[in-house]
């Protein structure tokens, strides 16, 4: 199978995204939304890779003709890009408001002596939960790309810290897998992303908008194999400065469950919030290859 290929790195160099962080601190990011509508046309004309992609997503999940799809490629590359500029906002002490319609689920998990495991995805924007979220009574451990840039770095565990969460970088040896499994076993909350893969290249399949797709296999052999509680969390831009946080329970107290109807269960939940929320699919690589 070939390898997909994404950085997982947010564009910039150190001093332009430390630039950008100096401009929110005095102009809300409201007003730059408006340049980088225009700017977003010029990227998208250099990016034919990630462009073709998109296109070929909204072509064959939705069945969009093609102008409808080339319109819809513009809009989730402009989202995609406010998602971006929110982060650098909430660096430079920029508020947003995270709305949900029930956090009982993750509560009841915060309260509990026992240790949990929370799936994240790449759809909208989860970082911004942890930004604006606290889980005081109980600490979240929240697995994080490594090569991400310095400044990206810094102010995520700086405003993590806050709420307390806590970062571990994925590394090379794979001994993040063992730190999660210990901190999980201490009775706390470990978060790592559904979706994708973080170095192993073990898979499960899964019918994913009707066709077969991959998902990392780690995430939910750990679910199953530990018998730990486990939500679906996802944190969805709806307005300027407005997101919707929703929780969902993957699995119940001393339910059985086989790790492919798991990790299947998890997929038909991502199915449901990406068709809710169609823009916000940022998997900028073949999916289903």
């Amino acid at each position: 199978m070939k390898k997909r290929k994404w950085s997982g790195r947010t564009d910039g160099s150190r001093g332009m995204q430390s630039a950008l962080i100096s401009i929110f601190r005095v102009v809300d990011v409201r007003l730059v939304y408006a340049v980088m509508a225009i700017v977003i046309i010029f990227y998208i004309i250099f990016q034919r890779r990630t462009c073709k992609v998109q296109y070929n997503y909204f072509r064959s999940c939705y069945g969009f003709g093609c102008l409808k799809s080339v319109w819809c490629v513009y809009r989730n590359h402009y989202q995609f890009g406010q998602v971006v500029l929110d982060r650098f906002a909430a660096y430079a002490g920029q508020h947003f408001d995270i709305l949900c319609d029930d956090m009982t689920p993750f509560q009841a998990l915060t309260k509990a002596e026992d240790g949990a495991i929370i799936l994240q995805s790449h759809i909208g924007n989860f970082e911004m939960a942890g930004y604006f979220l606290s889980t005081s009574q109980k600490r979240m451990n929240v697995l994080a790309f490594s090569g991400e840039s310095e400044v990206v770095m810094a102010n995520r565990k700086r405003l993590f810290e806050k709420g307390n969460i806590h970062l571990i970088p994925t590394q090379s040896d794979f001994g993040h897998v063992f730190e999660l499994y210990s901190l999980l076993q201490q009775g706390e909350l470990i978060c790592l992303p559904g979706d994708r893969h973080f170095g192993s290249e073990k898979q499960i399949e899964v019918v994913f908008f009707g066709r077969k797709a991959q998902l990392p296999f780690g995430p939910f052999r750990l679910i199953t194999q530990s018998g730990k509680k486990a939500l679906a969390l996802f944190v969805m831009k709806e307005r300027k400065k407005q997101y919707h946080l929703s929780v969902f329970e993957l699995n119940s107290d001393n339910e059985e469950i086989s790790t492919n109807d798991l990790a299947q269960r998890y997929a038909n939940i991502l199915e449901q919030m990406t068709r809710k929320y169609p823009y916000q699919w940022y998997h900028y690589y073949n999916f289903w290859e």
